[in-house]
């Protein structure tokens, strides 16, 4: 009984571990492996691979002056499941998933190669080969071991970025780096960050955009290349802007999400007592799905698609006639600034979704049109609208300043309440020059905010980094710490001509407004005036002059009241002789 009972418990401990081996190390049976690749150390492969296969890759290197290798496998939009091999790691943190993957292996004496397994994901009923990057990339003695003080991952060491993605911004977490060491030495011990090695390492935070609109995977593969090590990273880019991580931070750093623009991230590490850096796993996202079934095309919703052509005609109106229909003008600029700042409201105040700050955005606005337009009715103060709409203009103008590289530059323009002083100070310095000439401060105004309208709607159906020059103040205003991770947005040939449009419409409509102003001074001469007279006015006298008008066209016996002949005796009815009462 006894014997039976044990041949049963070895039996069940035989199938846990054929489970466990089978969950761990599923490569590791020839059977399963499709093809064997072999890498020397220092270089990069470009392969064609099947999906829903298992491929061995063997990484072989001779030189001793090594610490660590850490291998790479590369994918634009397929998840990857790169392990060890069985001689090099058995039971649980054996593996990583991802489109951009890699495992550090510590060189021991003895010891000339690795080997790794990795299995890539068909996609539905999609299993047709896909471009693969591969590299391995050496670490040298005493260098800083990216990922080396990993406390939540199941890796030892853990040198892959991870992404947070939404529909605003982009966060890149990854684990603490650990000292450096020299081969043949014991590895060195994360201490959870309080030992006094950790303190001298500092992160840089790097990226690198592909072209706009690009979505060739050996162009992302190139990029990639040009990350993989700090060297090829500083021979590529001779003075590379980065974000500073110090010791005891958060390893957390936020970026704006531009849908369907590729990016590649990295982190170098540095060690500040012997300058030697690493480099982590270079990561690349398009902030959008492949897969799904609008891709990765300009994402619009349908209230965007709605509302984009009556804002692109609302400011090609402004730009042409703002000037000429002072009325109107006032109706749509007003729609137009509170349409953006009820946005910008509800986008600091709320979570709501971006059709729901749309839908709240465009109630306020239609609200306080209303109310400033009665406002203007009653009183006809039109140099307070055209201060308010010069304000504007400084407005848009700070914006697009801080918009360019000197917002990022200028490390106190990253600071939020230096930020949001400049956008104040901005309402007023640049209508200054233009304040002793209200109708001239007028056409430019609502020229450039009409033509910046006009660029805006056809962003939203080809995507440019000119939308953002507005959109980055409601990001700052809804993101905490954005200005902190701040990126230059790339520029490509369809930005640069939509620029030009943009400069291009502004100075057209300058020219229009100001000929038909000095066109009607001329004909209309001493009575001239660049603003309209107070509406209740003009209302009032509009009504006046319908009455006479009405009268006028009345019969003259209709219009009157009483005869223009009276009987000289009011006892004497109408046609009644007095004659005819004498005796």
């Amino acid at each position: 009984m006894r014997g039976s009972r044990s041949m049963i418990g070895e039996l069940i401990l035989a199938i846990f571990v054929l489970v466990l081996r089978a969950t761990c190390e599923p490569w590791d049976q020839a059977s399963y492996v499709r093809s064997n690749y072999s890498l020397l150390v220092g270089t990069t492969q470009r392969l064609n691979l099947a999906r829903g296969l298992n491929y061995s890759f063997a990484v072989n290197f001779t030189s001793q002056n090594l610490s660590a290798i850490v291998f790479q496998l590369h994918t634009q939009r397929d998840n990857v499941t790169l392990g060890y091999s069985a001689r090099d790691c058995q039971g649980y943190g054996c593996q990583t998933v991802g489109t951009d993957v890699g495992l550090v292996s510590v060189v021991q004496r003895g010891i000339s190669y690795f080997q790794y397994m990795a299995f890539i994901s068909c996609h539905g009923n999609q299993c047709d080969p896909i471009p693969v990057l591969a590299a391995a990339v050496p670490l040298l003695q005493s260098v800083p071991i990216p990922g080396g003080c990993t406390l939540t991952s199941a890796l030892d060491t853990d040198p892959n970025l991870f992404l947070t993605l939404s529909t605003d911004e982009t966060s890149v977490v990854f684990q603490d780096g650990d000292t450096g060491f020299y081969n043949g030495d014991v590895p060195p011990v994360c201490d959870g960050g309080r030992g006094s090695g950790l303190q001298s390492l500092e992160y840089h935070m790097h990226n690198k955009y592909l072209p706009p609109r690009n979505y060739d995977p050996q162009e992302l593969f190139n990029i990639i290349e040009q990350m993989l090590t700090p060297q090829s990273l500083e021979e590529y880019d001779k003075d590379p802007k980065y974000t500073a991580i110090k010791y005891g931070d958060v390893k957390r750093v936020t970026y704006d999400s531009i849908y369907g623009q590729g990016v590649v991230y990295n982190v170098i590490v540095m060690d500040t007592s012997t300058q030697a850096t690493s480099a982590y796993i270079p990561r690349a996202t398009y902030a959008c799905d492949f897969y799904s079934e609008q891709g990765c095309d300009i994402r619009s919703e349908v209230i965007d698609k709605l509302l984009s052509p009556v804002i692109g005609l609302a400011g090609l109106f402004l730009c042409f006639l703002g000037q000429l229909f002072f009325d109107a003008e006032i109706v749509i600029f007003n729609c137009l600034i509170f349409l953006y700042f009820g946005y910008l409201l509800l986008a600091s105040v709320t979570n709501w979704s971006h059709a729901g700050r749309l839908a709240g955005g465009m109630l306020i606005s239609v609200v306080m049109t209303t109310l400033l337009f009665l406002f203007w009715f009653f009183t006809g103060w039109y140099l307070l609208f055209v201060l308010g709409f010069g304000s504007m203009m400084g407005y848009l103008l700070t914006a697009l300043l801080l918009f360019t590289p000197i917002g990022s530059v200028v490390p106190v323009f990253q600071i939020g309440y230096v930020y949001g002083l400049l956008l104040a100070c901005g309402l007023v310095i640049w209508m200054i020059p233009f304040i002793a000439f209200p109708p001239i401060l007028n056409i430019v105004s609502s020229s450039l905010v009409g033509s910046y309208a006009f660029v805006f709607a056809i962003c939203t159906y080809w995507y440019s980094p000119l939308i953002e020059v507005v959109m980055e103040v409601v990001k700052n205003a809804s993101i905490r710490g954005y200005l902190q991770g701040r990126i230059d947005y790339p520029f490509g040939s369809t930005d640069i001509g939509l620029s030009v449009l943009w400069l291009a419409v502004l100075v057209l409509g300058v020219c229009v407004q100001v000929s038909i102003l000095q066109y009607t001074k001329h004909r209309r001469g001493p009575v001239f005036r660049a603003f309209p007279k107070k509406p209740y006015e003009r209302f009032h006298r509009w009504l006046k002059s319908k009455r006479r008008g009405h009268v006028r066209a009345t019969p003259t016996w209709q219009r009157e009241k009483q005869p223009l002949l009276t009987p000289a005796n009011p006892q004497y009815s109408a046609g009644e002789s007095w004659e005819s009462s004498s005796p």
